[in-house]
C-alpha cells in the first residue's frame, strides 16, 4: 500500500491542503509509513482480531520502531467483516485512501 500512498502524495498539487506540508520527501514517507500501518491494525481489527500497537525501539536508534501484534479473538465471535453493510462501507473508504 504504501508505493501507491506515496505516490498519490507525490502527485498532489500545489493546490491540494498538504502539498506544502509534504514538498520534502523525508516527511511524505514518514506520513506514508504511518498511515500504512493504521491501515494495516484497522484491517487486522476488522477481520476480528485483537490488535496492539507499540514502539519496540526507541526513536533515536531507528525511525522505523513500530510493532503490530494481532491474537485472533475468539472463532464464536462474529468478525465485522461478517456483516455486509459494515463490509461494503469499510471497502468504500479503504478505496478513497
Amino acid at each position: 500500500a504504501r508505493p501507491q500512498l506515496n505516490a498519490h502524495v507525490a502527485s498532489c498539487k500545489d493546490s491540494h491542503p498538504l502539498y506544502h506540508v509534504l514538498k520534502h520527501g523525508v516527511y511524505r514517507e514518514r506520513l506514508a509509513e504511518t498511515v500504512t500501518d493504521s491501515i494495516r491494525a484497522l484491517l487486522l481489527e476488522l477481520a476480528g482480531y485483537k490488535v496492539q500497537v507499540f514502539e519496540f525501539i526507541g526513536g533515536e536508534h531507528t525511525s522505523k520502531n513500530v510493532m503490530i501484534t494481532a491474537i485472533r479473538e475468539k472463532d464464536d465471535q462474529k468478525s465485522i467483516l461478517d456483516h455486509d453493510e459494515t463490509r461494503k462501507k469499510y471497502q468504500q473508504r479503504i478505496q478513497e485512501l
